[in-house]
């Protein structure tokens, strides 16, 4: 995790922050992706992902602003999902993949009186990291989003 805690710190996340609240989400066991079993369905519905394979970081996503959660989204990792072939064809080349993410908990608020979930934060940091990423020369070559 050292590369992963180096490389994110790099993008100017703050350590203490990491620390505490970076979730090993999913990564390559006997030749497959498995997700962290502890994750649940609709669990974590706002959050900022980072992809990494062999240590280099390949992808900052994100999920927020609808109804998927992070568990669909790494399932989706495991299927013809763009990312998931790129996962897959990896993952036959023995390379290893670890995805972790930072996540954020959703609130209620009312608005003119109806309840509704807080704002999302997953998309906005994902395009700040991005900019920041690519400013510092990472590829993130399984991005298609650039920010």
């Amino acid at each position: 995790m050292n590369i992963i805690f180096t490389t994110l710190i790099d993008l100017g996340l703050d350590k203490f922050e990491l620390d505490n609240h970076l979730y090993k989400a999913a990564a390559t066991e006997d030749n497959e992706l498995k997700v962290n079993k502890k994750l649940k369905p609709k669990e974590v519905k706002d959050c900022v992902y980072f992809i990494f394979c062999d240590d280099e970081l390949v992808k900052i996503g994100k999920v927020g602003g609808g109804d998927r959660c992070l568990r669909q989204r790494l399932f989706d990792y495991r299927s013809k999902d763009p990312t998931g072939i790129k996962i897959k064809e990896a993952i036959l080349k023995n390379k290893r993949i670890r995805i972790v993410s930072l996540n954020f908990q959703s609130k209620s608020e009312v608005v003119y009186g109806v309840e509704i979930e807080s704002s999302t934060r997953g998309p906005k940091l994902e395009k700040a990291l991005i900019e920041i990423a690519l400013s510092k020369n990472y590829s993130l070559k399984w991005n298609k989003n650039k920010g």
